[in-house]
């Protein structure tokens, strides 16, 4: 199985299939699975330009390969997908909604700069590890010297349980971890924190 394909190039890909051995030793037989989500692309320089091309390029392609758009979040619930669907708009949002479980409403909080964004976040996270000491919370921002910026106020702040996350040091405990969009992908918490975000 190879995940997040659309950051692949297509020479990885095709790599990674000729790597694949099937049982009786017949490349006809081989079974893969390609997955991936053109909406969370986060290469742009590896010449992506979608499931059919991919196939071309990489010549796997044969009367046997299927694709098929899933139609389940797992992960997001049916609040967070309908906000996707409106920003990623028609090209890049399926034409049917995701199923996805219900969740909170999202809510969007708008400041006149970060001094007022982070004393409220402050709150907010003091007040959520105080009632659900075993949330997992995620603040996330675009860039990491943002993420630097957040975290160095939540600690005057005062938030229990604050770490800030550069690389894969993520240990999945209860707490609230500071970082950017690079590092998160893949990952659930059971609240997110978007932070300077814009059109």
């Amino acid at each position: 199985a190879i995940d997040e394909a659309q950051d692949r190039s297509a020479i990885e890909v095709k790599t990674l299939c000729e790597a694949v051995v099937s049982p009786d030793g017949v490349p006809a037989h081989r079974s893969i699975t390609i997955a991936g989500d053109t909406a969370q692309r986060l290469v742009f320089d590896n010449g992506f330009a979608g499931w059919a091309d991919l196939l071309a390029r990489t010549r796997i392609a044969d009367a046997a390969t299927v694709v098929k758009p899933l139609k389940l979040s797992y992960r997001s619930t049916a609040e967070v997908m309908l906000l996707a669907r409106e920003i990623l708009g028609p090209d890049l949002a399926p034409e049917e909604p995701l199923a996805a479980r219900p969740g909170e409403p999202v809510e969007l909080h708008e400041f006149g700069d970060i001094g007022e964004a982070v004393a409220f976040l402050g709150d907010a996270l003091r007040n959520l590890m105080a009632r659900e000491p075993t949330a997992s919370a995620c603040v996330i921002s675009r860039h990491s010297e943002q993420a630097d910026a957040y975290y160095d106020g939540l600690v005057r702040a005062e938030v229990p349980a604050l770490r800030r996350i550069r690389r894969d040091e993520f240990n999945f405990q209860p707490g609230v971890d500071v970082t950017d969009m690079q590092k998160v992908k893949g990952l659930e918490f059971d609240y997110v924190v978007m932070v300077d975000v814009n059109a």
